[in-house]
């Protein structure tokens, strides 16, 4: 089978988003292109017009944004009424592009699958085998994105660390000769050990009848 290159479609991102309730905003702001890009989808087709109608508020409420750090406008309140609409059907799209992740793996629709995993719609890295693991089941149907192809790169690195690991573990005879040289070692320092302890036992005595004997021959 030829291989399909699928060439998504393209995602211009603004360089910033306004600064004006960013936390709330940039999520937004930065699924927006996302969720264009998937309304083009046949997937997509039943949220089509719902999604674009969403997106063009996005772009529109991102103006007043700009308008209201520019402090050409300071209806903040309408403002912050916008962004918390809009991040109602940002997390519905985004938990929906989530789930058309699985389905496409499901239902083997690798375009979908490669455009959803290049827009990052779900944690790929929580998703790494996953994505692997359909990659490698449909490779002469997709290409390695460069998401796909890093993955790819750590997977090799793991397997060569792997066996790495495996040639530098000593062998069966290896374990066994160290086992050999640790018990005589061990008899080792145990013996000297003991005729330390022997030795020592024998000064003490020594000394003890010589001081005996010193004793008797001063009375």
């Amino acid at each position: 089978m030829i291989k399909l290159l699928f060439l998504i479609f393209p995602i211009l991102l603004t360089a910033q988003n306004p600064n004006v309730y960013a936390a709330l905003g940039d999520a937004i702001y930065d699924n927006a292109p996302k969720i264009e890009t998937l309304s083009h989808f046949k997937d997509f087709e039943s949220y089509r017009e719902e999604m674009q109608e969403y997106c063009d508020e996005v772009e529109k409420t991102k103006k007043l944004g700009y308008s209201i750090e520019e402090g050409i406008t300071k209806d903040r309140k309408a403002y912050l009424s916008k962004l918390r609409a809009l991040s109602k059907k940002n997390e519905l799209y985004m938990r929906l592009a989530g789930e058309m992740f699985h389905n496409s793996m499901q239902e083997s629709k690798s375009d979908l699958f490669l455009t959803l995993v290049n827009l990052e719609v779900v944690d790929n890295r929580k998703y790494k085998n996953e994505i692997l693991s359909y990659y490698y089941s449909h490779n002469q149907e997709i290409y390695a994105s460069p998401i796909i192809d890093q993955f790819l790169q750590e997977e090799e690195e793991e397997r060569l660390e792997r066996e790495k690991r495996l040639k530098n573990r000593p062998s069966k005879e290896d374990i066994e000769k160290e086992k050999i040289r640790r018990i005589r070692e061990r008899d080792r320092l145990e013996k000297e050990a003991l005729k330390k302890s022997l030795e020592e036992e024998s000064k003490r005595k020594k000394e003890e009848i010589l001081n005996m004997q010193q004793k008797e021959l001063s009375y």
